[in-house]
This record gives structure tokens, sequence and C-alpha cells, in this order.
């Protein structure tokens, strides 16, 4: 298990005692994914937005290894996130283009109350093409 963590899978979020893993739920083979994901926050909105920002994070760098369909890494690099360390921290940030890409499913969430503030587990659709273009055209991945 420690082997599949470290050659790149999806990062399991560990919040408390408890392990949260990136899920892909569905492909609709239209350019979209459908996955489940968890976020914490100090607020529901907090962590509904980590939520997001973990989704793309684990599709981008690690791949998605749990759930109906295996999905790769989008970026192959070793160090690409370092390499554009600007590029991601605007990517990501409060008001950023990630959001372009994600958006929250009509489906139940999972909220739990933790020492920190809340955990949420939401399902959402993620615009895999789309992401991959922007990559591309803003000259991240070849």
């Amino acid at each position: 298990m420690l082997l599949l963590i470290l050659s790149g899978c999806s990062t399991p979020r560990f919040i408390g005692s408890h392990s949260f893993h990136t899920s892909c739920l569905s492909d609709r083979l239209d350019g979209v994914v459908v996955l489940k994901s968890w976020g914490e926050g100090v607020s529901t909105s907090e962590a509904l937005l980590n939520a997001q920002k973990v989704a793309i994070e684990n599709l981008l760098f690690h791949g998605i290894i749990d759930g109906a369909v295996l999905l790769k890494p989008m970026v192959n690099e070793v160090n690409v996130q370092q390499e554009h360390r600007e590029y991601f921290r605007s990517f990501f940030s409060k008001r950023g283009p990630f959001k372009d890409f994600v958006s929250i499913t009509g489906q139940k969430k999972d909220l739990f109350r933790s020492q920190e503030g809340f955990v949420t587990g939401v399902v959402l659709e993620l615009k895999r093409d789309a992401l991959r273009s922007k990559l591309v055209e803003d000259g991240i991945i070849k």
C-alpha cells in the first residue's frame, strides 16, 4: 500500500483517525468525470471549496485509483508543480480559474464536524478535457 502512495497514486486525506480518498464514480465519456472528493475547513463553505481543489490536485498530480475508473495523473513531469509554483498558486486561489473546471452535483453531501471545523465529502463533475486544454494552452503540459 505504501508503495502505491509513493508511486504517485491518489493521495489519501487523513482527517483525525480517518482517511479519505478521492474516488472516480464514472467517466461520462464526454470529457467530464464524476468524482467524490473530501475537503476540510473552518466552515462548510471552505470545506466544499477545499474538496474541489483536492479533486483537481489529485487528478493533475496523483491520479485517481479508487472507484469505478482508474485515472492516470494528467501531469507526467516530476517537477511541474514546483517549476510553475506561481501558476498553480494563482490557479487554486480563492477566485482562481480552477472553479471553471469543477462543479458540485445536486447529490447529497457528507458532512462531519472535526476538531478543526468541518469535513465534507461531495460529488463533483470535473471537466477533464477542458482542464487539459487549458494546461496545454498555458504551456504547463504538452
